[in-house]
């Protein structure tokens, strides 16, 4: 049985906990959470951007038209490739981020029977996130790693301003 959860790709980036360290001291518990949150958001914007990329590519070759959505909404065509987007997550101790890409709502079947296909209807299937996410994953990586360093330097100067 095959699942979008069990597919999905999971990173952690390591030798960040002495940034993070850095900035729960800087800017309190609130505050690192709130740059955390930002860096891992960045991060996953290359991801987004060709996850859409390949969604929209997909959506041409197959003679797109106007369908309806699981609410009665009528959906122009590439609307899924349009309404990619990114919800961030911090844990409940502030010390961990995470990001999930993906369509809104109103089209989730681009996750469900694009990406993963409906055997049982011989729709096979069409992968466009997942294979976004492994080949950025390192790139998003560093992009998370450099936005922590980017705010760590700016509260930095800022404090050293103050004094």
């Amino acid at each position: 049985m095959s699942s979008l959860a069990q597919q999905s790709a999971q990173s952690k980036l390591t030798g960040t906990k002495e940034l993070i360290e850095q900035l729960r001291l800087l800017k309190g518990p609130k505050g690192m959470a709130s740059a955390l949150r930002a860096a891992v958001k960045d991060g996953m914007k290359p991801v987004r951007d060709d996850a859409a990329q390949q969604l929209e590519a997909m959506t041409k070759r197959a003679k797109p038209r106007p369908h309806r959505s699981y609410k009665k909404n009528w959906l122009p065509p590439g609307y899924a490739a349009e309404h990619i987007g990114i919800e961030t997550f911090i844990s409940k101790d502030k010390q961990a981020a995470k990001a999930i890409v993906g369509p809104d709502k109103e089209a989730f079947y681009a996750s469900q029977f694009v990406e993963l296909g409906v055997p049982a209807y011989g729709i096979p299937a069409r992968p466009w996130l997942i294979p976004s996410m492994q080949a950025n994953q390192s790139y998003s990586l560093g992009l998370v790693r450099k936005a922590l360093q980017r705010k760590l330097a700016l509260l930095t100067r800022k404090k050293a301003g103050k004094r």
